[in-house]
C-alpha cells in the first residue's frame, strides 16, 4: 500500500537561516525574556514590600490588644486589692499515725522491699 500526498495548493515560507532578520528575533527574544524576568523581580520586591507592611500594621493591632489586657488586669488588681484577705486557722495540726509494724494477723507482704522476719 502506497502513501501519496497531493502538495497543490501548499505553499510553505522558505527558511532564511543566519540573516540580519533572523539574528534581530533572537534579540528581539532575549529582549522579551530580560523585560519579563525584570517584571517578576518588580513584582517580587513589591510583594515584600507589602508584606512588610502588612506586618507592621499587625504590630499595631497586637499593641493595641496589649494595652486593652494591661487596662483590664489593672481593674482586676484595683478589685482584688478591695478585698481584705481573713487569716484561717488549720482544722487540726497535723499528727503523724503510728508506724506499720508487722503483725501476724497484717503480715508485711513479701514483695515489699523492707520486709522483715518474725522470729
Amino acid at each position: 500500500m502506497a502513501f501519496t500526498f497531493n502538495w497543490a495548493g501548499v505553499n510553505i515560507n522558505p527558511i532564511q537561516g543566519g540573516s540580519n532578520n533572523y539574528q534581530q528575533t533572537i534579540r528581539n527574544d532575549a529582549a522579551n525574556w530580560g523585560s519579563a524576568l525584570r517584571g517578576y523581580e518588580n513584582r517580587k520586591a513589591n510583594q515584600e514590600y507589602a508584606d512588610i507592611l502588612d506586618a507592621r500594621s499587625r504590630v499595631a493591632q497586637i499593641q493595641a490588644r496589649i494595652a486593652q489586657l494591661q487596662e483590664r488586669n489593672s481593674e482586676i488588681m484595683q478589685e482584688l486589692s478591695a478585698i481584705t484577705p481573713t487569716a484561717v486557722e488549720p482544722v487540726q495540726p497535723y499528727q503523724p499515725g503510728p508506724a506499720f509494724v508487722s503483725t501476724p494477723e497484717h503480715p508485711t507482704p513479701t514483695n515489699y522491699p523492707y520486709y522483715n522476719e518474725l522470729g
